[in-house]
């Protein structure tokens, strides 16, 4: 016999992804980055997935993800736009605009620019530990064949279940 939970179950994930395609407005508020470096740690480490949402305003031990065009070529390829994630150190106004001196975690000095609101994407609500070394890897060739040959499979073994519960 079909268990009733794993009816229950497919039942509440269906309805959050209807919820979710038709309340757009509520998922765009919302945006996911891979933390690529340790400048973060061990508040972030690499390979977390972070979850970041705009704010009204940000304070002095705020953790940002924000953009950055880099004009340096030490570190960054010149004129690339970047989305980098540290902790707000220092906030102060310059004629009524807000900005903010951010610093990793694990590095020693502070960033050398100031970051304006309009650059900050949004403050780290929420962190989870590794998934995001899944995800880059789901966005490879190998990964995204491998993925699908799995779920393809799992959904041909739930459908010749289905088949069975009904024919019985």
């Amino acid at each position: 016999m079909f268990n009733k939970n794993i009816l229950g179950f497919i039942l509440i994930v269906f309805l959050v992804f209807i919820f979710l395609v038709i309340n757009k407005n509520y998922v765009n508020k919302f945006n996911f980055y891979v933390v690529g470096s340790g400048s973060m740690q061990p508040a972030l480490s690499t390979g977390s997935l972070i979850m970041t949402r705009k704010m009204d305003s940000y304070y002095p031990g705020d953790t940002i993800s924000f953009s950055l065009l880099s004009s340096r070529s030490k570190f960054f390829s010149k004129n690339k736009k970047y989305i980098l994630t540290h902790r707000i150190v220092q906030a102060r106004n310059l004629n009524s605009n807000p900005l903010y001196l951010t610093k990793g975690d694990a590095n020693q000095v502070a960033d050398q620019n100031w970051i304006k609101q309009a650059q900050i994407i949004g403050k780290v609500i929420l962190a989870i530990p590794l998934i995001g070394f899944a995800l880059i890897y789901l966005h490879s060739p190998i990964g995204l064949f491998i993925f699908l040959v799995l779920f393809l499979t799992n959904f041909l073994i739930f459908v010749y279940k289905l088949a069975i519960l009904f024919n019985d």
